[in-house]
């Protein structure tokens, strides 16, 4: 099976998604400088969601840049995947209007844990299909952590904190800035064998 229409539909589905994060904004009331300071809770979380949105693009470019193959059940996890993306405007919007209260913070995190659970699904096929065990190790511990991370922030925003949720992603996504460096070395790999 041909990747590139797979890449093509992922793009467009997440620059669709950051279409509507940014259609989800409220404009302000009035002209005035608290007119806008009002904002600032919908701005902040409209920055954060977009950029979360923009790693998560990122990485999965650079992971299908690293592959030759895919199969039926990539498609569908890929597909299940970009689902639980389509559903960040929602919540963004609910937690930028209600930004100190635990469900919507809850909500917001958990689409996130959903996120970088099927994500880990979606690395393990396409790095088992492709047949790169060597690199697996680590992409899979990495988005192992992710999971795991995202679990422990749940239950330490439900017992202690809810903020401690939305600062846990934040970490969370600080990992995936840069993208692995070993699926990188694969990928100069492939390119110097060609």
């Amino acid at each position: 099976m041909s990747k590139t229409r797979l890449e093509a539909f992922t793009d467009a589905v997440i620059a669709i998604i950051m279409t509507v994060l940014v259609l989800e904004l409220v404009r302000p009331d009035s002209d005035s400088l608290q007119s806008f300071i009002a904002l600032l809770p919908h701005l902040g979380v409209y920055f954060v969601s977009f950029f979360i949105l923009a790693i998560y693009w990122v990485n999965h470019h650079h992971l299908f840049q690293s592959i030759k193959r895919i199969n039926g059940k990539v498609l569908w996890i890929n597909i299940s995947f970009l689902f639980v993306l389509s559903l960040i405007p929602i919540f963004s919007n609910w937690v930028s209007i209600y930004p100190n209260s635990f469900i919507p913070e809850l909500g917001y995190v958990i689409i996130f844990f959903f996120g970088n659970f099927i994500y880990l699904l979606l690395t393990r096929e396409l790095l088992k299909i492709n047949g790169h065990r060597k690199t697996s190790e680590t992409t899979i511990r990495k988005n192992i952590l992710s999971v795991v991370l995202n679990i422990v922030s749940i239950l330490l925003g439900y017992f202690i904190a809810p903020v401690i949720m939305l600062v846990g992603s934040a970490l969370i996504f600080s990992m995936w800035v840069i993208p692995d460096k070993n699926i990188e070395k694969m990928f100069n790999n492939l390119l110097i064998k060609i």
